[in-house]
């Protein structure tokens, strides 16, 4: 059987990732009229247009589900056993797998596809350091879009796993180091439309705030937790509320709030990142808020780069296909560039008190 330890060291996962999706489907699977496999959306499709029995899953999405055991780059064989499962349930792992040969009306409709390779999907946090030149353990990027996350990708076959983060083997010399939050920009619209903020000159408004000035500290996990606890039970809470509390100080305290935990993630993540390291910021609430971008370099007290091109992601994926075609070498692709923001010494000493009452609240369970 695998225990929680197990499943930490052999995935890079903390236990509680479980694949409790397909154990709720073995407690059924004897009712399946035909033998199943587990897939991706990616493998799904490429089922349909190449044959299931041509599929190969990667390297990245077989970290993703939890079940890959990073040593040996293999299905984890006493995960499957816990589970109830068997290889013949799951599809057969390759680096980067390349799919040719549609099936014959598949070939009809996309004749110019036809010897085209089809790549299997990877991660998308993967994708998006690729596609930010954010590569080695001395680059780190930042992303919050709907929700936030904070990562690094290293060359070593298996990295010791921070405390509290995830490690996946997205590719044989290179695995990604990092941790991720459910709160992100869904925080801010939350509090825009449900606060009735105005939202036509908010920036404007919060750029005026001072740092931690509002009294308030903001547990943000409105949905659950992610990094570092993993406790899908988790629910946020507001502290500090008082009669002069407005609707402006408890947006910014969010805001905030969703800084100081990836404050947390980045100070689990540094030892692993060397005393040189580079911070990229990316992600759709990102772009359009500079209070937030300034915020991150002030809460975390680097420099970090904010990058101004959209859908990093989108040109991970395509490099990451250039370099399996042979077309394309990684370490090559230029980084993407940004506007250095650097850090205020009085806004950061505010911030770190504001990190440390949160860190106090989520100690004692206060959430």
């Amino acid at each position: 059987m695998a225990s929680g330890r197990h499943v930490a060291r052999a995935h890079g996962l903390p236990a509680v990732h479980g694949p409790s999706g397909r154990r709720r489907w073995r407690g059924g699977v004897t009712h399946h009229p035909v033998p199943a496999k587990f897939v991706t959306v990616t493998d799904a499709l490429f089922a349909d247009w190449f044959g299931l029995e041509a599929v190969r899953t990667s390297l990245s999405a077989a970290a993703w589900t939890g079940l890959l055991n990073r040593h040996h780059l293999t299905w984890d064989a006493a995960s499957l056993e816990r589970l109830g499962l068997g290889t013949s349930h799951l599809l057969t792992v390759a680096e980067e797998p390349a799919h040719t040969g549609l099936r014959a009306p598949f070939a009809a409709r996309w004749s110019g596809f036809r010897s085209a390779p089809f790549f299997a999907g990877v991660a998308d946090g993967f994708a998006a350091n690729i596609g930010s030149g954010v590569l080695g353990a001395g680059h780190c990027a930042i992303t919050i879009g709907t929700s936030a996350a904070l990562r690094t990708i290293v060359t070593d076959d298996t990295p010791v796993v921070p405390n509290g983060l995830w490690a996946l083997r997205c590719r044989a010399d290179q695995t990604l180091i990092g941790g991720a939050l459910t709160e992100g920009g869904n925080l801010r619209t939350w509090a825009v439309e449900h606060l009735r903020l105005p939202a036509g000159n908010l920036e404007a408004a919060l750029e005026d705030m001072p740092a931690d000035g509002h009294g308030l500290t903001f547990v943000p996990t409105w949905n659950g937790e992610r990094s570092p606890g993993y406790d899908p039970a988790a629910r946020g809470s507001i502290h500090g509320l008082g009669f002069q509390t407005q609707p402006l100080d408890m947006l910014r305290a969010a805001m905030e709030g969703v800084g100081y935990r990836l404050a947390d993630l980045f100070q689990r993540l540094e030892a692993t990142l060397g005393e040189q390291h580079t911070i990229t910021l990316s992600g759709n609430a990102l772009q359009h808020s500079r209070v937030w971008r300034q915020m991150l370099a002030d809460i975390l007290g680097r420099n970090v780069v904010s990058l101004s091109q959209p859908e990093a992601t989108a040109r991970g994926i395509a490099a990451l296909a250039l370099q399996a075609l042979g077309l394309l070498e990684l370490r090559t692709l230029p980084g993407l560039r940004g506007e250095i923001l650097k850090p205020d010494a009085s806004r950061f000493a505010a911030y770190q008190r504001g990190l440390a009452r949160l860190k106090g609240f989520l100690a004692a369970g206060e959430h």
